[in-house]
């Protein structure tokens, strides 16, 4: 499961570097020591935090929650992970934005569902890599 997630390592370090305001040659540097320091043989460590360059086995099953008026996070993050992982199912949500969504029905009854009901994935759904439908309407939250 994923709540007001990015789809890629960087999208954060990019806010982390627009928020305190420091030059691109720190970037880099802080980027590549953290490369060398936790992924030292790795030609491209940030693919180890990414769900869109590594996603999840064909039909596994994903819930991707995200409200459309994240102010922190882009809401299209959430359509990015979920179109990179076949068994996603994506939840919508309006009016929450980035952290509210954690406290709501609107999220906590799916979210519950999603973690306590056993992953059957049906033989249909392993010939296409899909196991769970995509939600075709936004959820809608009452704020």
């Amino acid at each position: 499961m994923t709540v007001a997630s990015p789809a890629d390592a960087e999208l954060l370090l990019a806010q982390f570097q627009t928020m305190l305001r420091y030059s691109d040659r720190v970037t880099r540097e802080m980027t590549g020591r953290f490369a060398r320091t936790y992924f030292p043989d790795d030609e491209d460590p940030f693919a180890w935090l990414s769900a869109v360059r590594r996603p999840l086995p064909s039909g596994t099953p994903l819930l991707v929650a995200h409200d459309e008026r994240d102010g922190m996070v882009p809401f299209g993050e959430a359509a990015r992970i979920a179109d990179a992982n076949p068994g996603a199912t994506l939840l919508t949500t309006k009016g929450l934005g980035h952290s509210r969504i954690l406290s709501t029905d609107v999220f906590l009854d799916p979210a519950i569902d999603f973690v306590t009901t056993d992953a059957v994935i049906p033989p249909a759904a392993r010939a296409t890599g899909r196991a769970m439908p995509r939600a075709a309407e936004p959820v809608t939250a009452l704020v």
